[in-house]
């Protein structure tokens, strides 16, 4: 049994700030200040998200895009629509389903994001300011750890309610 098993949930939650809150904090912290480094490029921070995940996959479904981009698939249709329009990803039919698109980023898009990537490297760095590389290496581990307890926690909930 682990230790949060061990306290009853509602002493639990009075740990005050409860994790949720920390990461809310921090997530909500970062958007605005990736919003601000975005401010007076081409993109928003949706869709910078989406351009980086496009970097590293070559054509993805709206849907597998949703998925990695951590939106429904009905959200990600602005992000893509206005991409598209800018002429930084493009959508293509797939030769196996003639009704499915894939989407790929552009050489357009490749390049903004050549240029932004100084900037947004330099923010990434300063999260971790003041931490030892040792550090930063447990904490990116203890964040994947939560996400995982997260994605764990929700299938197990999920799996008890069909049940």
């Amino acid at each position: 049994m682990t230790a949060a098993e061990q306290m009853p949930h509602s002493d639990k939650f009075r740990e005050i700030p409860s994790l949720i809150y920390l990461l809310k904090s921090a997530e909500a912290a970062s958007r605005a200040e990736m919003d601000a480094l975005l401010r007076n490029t081409n993109v928003t921070t949706m869709q910078y998200l989406t351009l980086g995940v496009l970097l590293e996959h070559e054509a993805l479904s709206g849907a597998a895009l949703a998925r990695r981009t951590f939106v429904r698939p009905q959200s990600i249709q602005d992000t893509i629509r206005a991409l598209e329009a800018k002429g930084y990803i493009e959508r293509v039919q797939t030769t196996q389903d003639r009704r499915e698109r894939v989407i790929s980023i552009t050489e357009s898009g490749a390049e903004l994001m050549r240029e932004l990537e100084p900037k947004i490297a330099t923010f990434d760095a300063a999260l971790s300011q003041g931490m030892a590389p040792t550090e930063e290496a447990q904490f990116r581990a203890l964040l994947r750890r939560a996400k995982a307890n997260a994605q764990h926690f929700a299938s197990d909930v999920h799996h008890v309610n069909e049940t």
